[in-house]
């Protein structure tokens, strides 16, 4: 169950990981997986992030290729006053060896243009694929294929007949207009009537499971004790009944509404003044289904409103995607909370430079003996203690990365994004710019991003050229510790899962577990084994960022870094093949949306790195070499733009004539073109699914006699109505 829960579980059922396999066999089982099997069985993102892993490899291959003409041109510079000291054999085979004004740095320039082109090259290609799979993917038959969300509806179109009218005007396929109502009160309700129906059907399992009527305390000043079953039973019925009159108040309110709100549309409307005090129980947004994917996509590419910002068209996420608390959320409000969250990413990145830059002291051994003087002894006494410490920075640098995404998450939840994918998409936006920033950039400056900056305002370019020629390469020992370490031990960790086991344990140890649907069922936020959870794309992936940096950043400036990565991306690659087919729940798989951000982030890369061998290139004086980088320069800039003018569009948008063929190849289903119905509902709104008279009901199997006798009482449940706004 730990390391195989997908050919366990039926839910998570996946042929792949029903294969017997042996200690080591399941190596090449994963490696022998087709590209196509895995998407098929785990989705697309979870071979999309293959890929991403997979394109690395293949560039640290082509590093590794370059380094046999790049090394040795590097070691066999002439010794000169200028790199006497150089006497470590990973620094005599990178460019720091390589006297100023050398001709030898015309390999750099030679390795450049292969591994960079062959980039380039990788690119393109895998944009071809991803546009294929992501059309296969937007053309299934799913709500969310036939939906569109909308924002900032005008006040006359704020209603369902209004919108029905506005569509059907346009479309003559409108299947179902569903808009939001203002449910806070609602909320809470539901929420106690949740909690109380666990404790329901908990007490009941005790009562079928073990024969004994379970009892618990009237109140936390009373020591009298009441049963149980009873007694929730009788909170149940209340509570229910108050979201039953709360949703029925509700609807009255939305009739009402509406009613004055066509009188507003009608030839003899109201007065003004009463507008202005109409009670508007309704939320600024609407979800709009179609029978047909063409016209779903249609409406999303289109102007609908003369207005700018006005009834704004995008793609609905999936129904179980649906961030409710942020739907509805006024444009300047939105506009707002976008500014402050980037306020405070910016202010959070400036202040987390302070434990980063400290932990980036350590990676010289004397750095770490003068701040701790008790280690000089040991050191002297034990040698191999060096080696160890060498291995503090990089530890440390591994758990503030881990600290690191749940602030982040805060300020990605605060753009007010509708979609739980659009939140993960800007927090993995946000992990990379800081693991970017914090891990590569302060790490090799080793101090202060304020002293950073105010000696850049101070003399911009000499110290600019000082930090991408001279301290940036002067680093590369660190990171290859640094990605080791996080091969050896994160990729342990990842398939050794003892973090998920331990999580387990403590939810089996203090949870309900009377019950097969209780023990798989997750507790306060704990999964048991058979519960093993999402992938974290946007942690995941920003690692990966940090990996493609620090692998273009070193692959002509130290050549040995080549080797190291592509030992890092090929164990990241099984790694993750295993735990695809093996353990991630692929229900949760969101269409490879977040791939177009990460090739964009890898190109943004490319071009850091590739500055950063032009800054070295002139810290080094090389005349001849230097002007050469710029061509590539200017290639991989256009190269970003073309990829910007329409390839990231046509991934995001289903072309009409593939939506024929999937409208035509979905209409052999017999819910086709219906399939969205009732998709978009609020939770507070939904009704009340436990059978409550069935589990009273309930009794163990050697109790005879009267069911009321032996169960209690019998208490009368009234099930929440629910309006259908689509009548």
């Amino acid at each position: 169950m730990a390391f195989n829960p997908r050919s366990v579980v039926p839910e998570l059922g996946c042929e792949l990981a029903s294969r017997n396999v042996g200690a080591f066999s399941w190596i090449f089982r994963v490696c022998r997986a087709s590209n196509d099997e895995i998407f098929e069985q785990c989705g697309l993102d979870a071979i999309a992030f293959i890929r991403l892993v997979q394109l690395g490899l293949k560039v640290s291959i082509m590093g590794c290729l370059t380094a046999i003409f790049v090394m040795p041109t590097y070691y066999h510079a002439p010794e000169t006053g200028e790199n006497w000291n150089v006497t470590d054999p990973l620094d005599k085979c990178s460019i720091a060896n390589v006297n100023s004004q050398s001709d030898q740095m015309y390999a750099t320039v030679v390795a450049s243009y292969l591994i960079f082109g062959f980039m380039i090259y990788l690119v393109h290609h895998e944009f071809r694929w991803y546009i294929s799979c992501r059309h296969r993917v937007m053309g299934h038959n799913n709500p969310e294929n036939h939906t569109v969300f909308l924002r900032n509806i005008p006040m006359l179109l704020k209603s369902r007949k209004a919108l029905h009218g506005f569509f059907g005007q346009i479309f003559d396929d409108v299947l179902e207009v569903v808009i939001p109502l203002d449910v806070s009160k609602i909320d809470p309700l539901v929420a106690t009537r949740e909690a109380i129906a666990q404790r329901f059907e908990h007490a009941t399992n005790i009562f079928m499971f073990k024969g004994k009527r379970p009892e618990h305390s009237a109140s936390m000043l009373s020591c009298a004790k009441v049963d149980s079953i009873t007694a929730y039973a009788e909170d149940l019925s209340k509570v229910n009944q108050q979201v039953a009159d709360s949703i029925a108040e509700l609807n009255a309110r939305y009739d009402q509404y509406e009613t004055t709100l066509a009188a507003v549309n009608s030839d003899d409307p109201p007065p003004a003044a009463s507008i202005k005090r109409l009670d508007r129980p309704v939320r600024n947004a609407a979800f709009v289904s179609f029978r047909s994917i063409r016209s779903a996509t249609i409406a999303k590419q289109t102007v609908l409103c003369v207005v700018p910002f006005a009834l704004q068209a995008t793609a609905a996420p999936a129904p179980k995607d649906v961030c409710w608390g942020n739907v509805g959320i006024g444009h300047r409000v939105g506009q707002l909370s976008s500014v402050l969250a980037s306020f405070g990413t910016t202010i959070l990145c400036v202040l987390w430079t302070v434990p980063v830059a400290f932990v980036a002291t350590f990676t010289q051994i004397d750095s770490l003996i003068t701040l701790l003087p008790f280690l000089r002894d040991a050191s002297h006494d034990f040698p191999m203690l060096d080696q160890v410490l060498a291995q503090v920075a990089p530890i440390a640098l591994i758990v503030l990365s881990t600290l690191l995404p749940v602030a982040l998450a805060v300020f990605a939840r605060m753009e007010g994004h509708v979609a739980e994918t659009a939140v993960q998409a800007s927090l993995f936006s946000k992990l990379t710019f800081f693991k970017v920033v914090q891990t590569f950039f302060v790490s090799a400056i080793s101090g202060s991003v304020f002293a950073a900056l105010m000696q850049i305002a101070a003399d911009p370019v000499p110290i600019i050229l000082d930090i991408l020629g001279r301290k940036l390469p002067a680093q590369a020992s660190f990171f290859m510790q640094l990605m080791l370490v996080q091969s050896f031990v994160g990729m342990g960790l990842e398939l050794l899962r003892p973090v998920p086991c331990a999580i387990a344990a403590v939810r089996r140890l203090l949870g309900p577990n009377v019950t097969p649907k209780e023990r798989a069922a997750p507790w306060m936020g704990l999964n048991p084994l058979s519960s093993p959870g999402p992938f974290d794309q946007p942690n995941s992936l920003s690692s990966v960022m940090l990996m493609y940096v620090i692998l273009l950043a070193y692959a002509v400036l130290s050549p040995v870094t080549c080797f190291i990565m592509a030992f890092c991306f090929g164990v990241m690659t099984i790694t993750y093949r295993n735990q695809f087919i093996n353990i991630y729940d692929p229900r949760s798989d969101t269409g490879g949306l977040m791939w177009p951000r990460a090739i964009q982030a890898a190109v943004m890369c490319l071009v850091v790195a590739e500055l950063m061998v032009v800054a070295v290139l002139s810290f080094k004086k090389a005349a001849g070499p230097s002007p050469l980088m710029f061509p590539l320069l200017v290639i991989t800039v256009l190269f970003y733009r073309y990829l910007g003018q329409q390839h990231y569009r046509v991934g995001e948008q289903l072309p009409l004539e593939v939506c024929a063929r999937a409208d035509t190849e979905n209409a052999g289903g017999d819910e086709w073109n219906d399939c969205a119905q009732g998709k978009y509902v609020q939770p507070a709104l939904k009704p009340f699914e436990m059978d409550v008279e069935a589990l009273l009901a309930q009794r163990p199997p050697e109790v005879k006699g009267d069911v009321g006798s032996a169960c209690g009482p019998t208490i009368s449940i009234t099930t929440s109505p629910v309006t259908d706004f689509n009548d």
